[in-house]
């Protein structure tokens, strides 16, 4: 779980803390998936212009920095390796793919970007603070459509 400025990872099997984190760059997002390079899966932290990386020891075992504040996280195969990226929405309306600390690519899009979610292989969705929704196809857009609502969360099954 996140707050403002920390996050605890907690382990529900047995009702106990693994560890409690200060993050100075600030925790908007978290993710817990596999950096392409590290055999052992680690909690994402996306924050003020910077993703973090920690493992079960809260060790920092990753750090990159992004071109505005972290938004929206998921990890999607965009590029058909086997290994999936991270992909990375952020308030200056792009959309980034990162393999470890290394940007993919990006992608513009019309606003913030809220959400980010894998559907499936290499394909993600993802909602925007103006109320669109679309679906990507490795960096290829398939569609998108204009809610009159607020996206208030997305979910792919």
């Amino acid at each position: 779980m996140a707050s403002q400025n920390s996050v605890l990872a907690y382990d529900a099997e047995r009702n106990a803390d693994v560890f409690y984190k200060e993050i100075p760059d600030g925790a908007n997002t978290l993710e817990f998936g596999y950096i392409h390079g590290n055999n052992k899966p680690m909690l994402i932290v996306g924050g003020n212009c910077s993703i973090q990386g920690f493992d079960e020891e809260a060790e920092e075992k990753f750090w990159t920095v992004t071109g505005d504040n972290v938004s929206a996280t998921c990890f999607c195969d965009i590029n058909n390796d086997g290994h999936p990226e991270l992909i990375v929405g952020s308030d200056d309306y792009m959309i980034r793919a990162f393999k470890a600390e290394n940007p993919v690519f990006e992608i513009s899009e019309a606003s913030k970007i809220i959400h980010l979610v894998t559907i499936k292989e290499n394909y993600f969705a993802y909602g925007l603070d103006n109320g669109s929704l679309g679906v990507y196809k490795e960096k290829q857009r398939l569609w998108r459509v204009k809610a009159k609502h607020k996206v208030v969360s997305v979910v792919c099954v």
